[in-house]
């Protein structure tokens, strides 16, 4: 898989700390997409495995060091979607993500809003979106797909975070995921934050 040279920066994040001290379960990753920087925290045995830019989309996805992007259990997506911040808010942006996991999955879809705040002084909306059984035509029958969800209204930009676990089918009214444990779920991957490219720090919070 070949990365983009912002990748390579990760890369340079992730090794160091984990070489220093074997305590630190987390570490820093910072990722320049479009107009700004997002940050957020990583497990030290996650590896980027796949990114893909275009003119206007961004995505970098991140896995457990022993899963594949054919067979995976856990993922984590960090997405750019360039120049539509003007045009949307997050909640309307989660909730057009919320309509077309409505018609891929049917009476199987979850959606629940979570809280709205500010990261880094920008709106957000976080939400739980997922499918209790994926679609018998998919390629991973007989298996539910949830995610945690955090939309940001960047200076130009939207920015889209969100971590997504699959595992044995559930009854939809009773999801895997829920506003109790999500706190819980998402943990190893907050905070976030987002800054201009121009900070001089490669972290947003330093």
């Amino acid at each position: 898989m070949k990365f983009l040279s912002k990748t390579i920066i990760i890369l340079s994040l992730l090794s160091a700390p984990a070489l220093a001290d074997q305590e630190i379960k987390t570490v820093t990753s910072v990722v320049p997409i479009f107009s700004q920087k997002i940050e957020h925290k990583l497990p030290q045995d996650w590896k980027p495995a796949f990114e893909n830019a275009t003119e206007g989309h961004y995505i970098l996805e991140f896995l457990p060091q022993n899963e594949t992007l054919e067979d995976w259990t856990e993922m984590f997506i960090v997405q750019g979607f360039k120049g539509i911040s003007s045009k949307t808010s997050p909640k309307l942006f989660l909730k057009k993500m919320a309509d077309i996991n409505s018609r891929v999955c049917g009476d199987n879809a979850v959606f629940e809003y979570l809280e709205e705040e500010k990261i880094s002084g920008f709106e957000a909306q976080k939400a739980i979106s997922g499918c209790a059984s994926l679609p018998k035509n998919s390629a991973n029958d007989k298996i539910s797909e949830i995610s945690y969800f955090i939309a940001i209204k960047g200076a130009e930009d939207i920015y889209l975070l969100h971590k997504a676990k699959r595992g044995e089918e559930f009854n939809v009214k009773s999801p895997t995921l829920t506003k109790e444990n999500s706190d819980d779920f998402m943990a190893e991957f907050l905070p976030v934050h987002l800054c201009e490219k121009s900070v001089k720090s490669k972290a947003c919070s330093q």
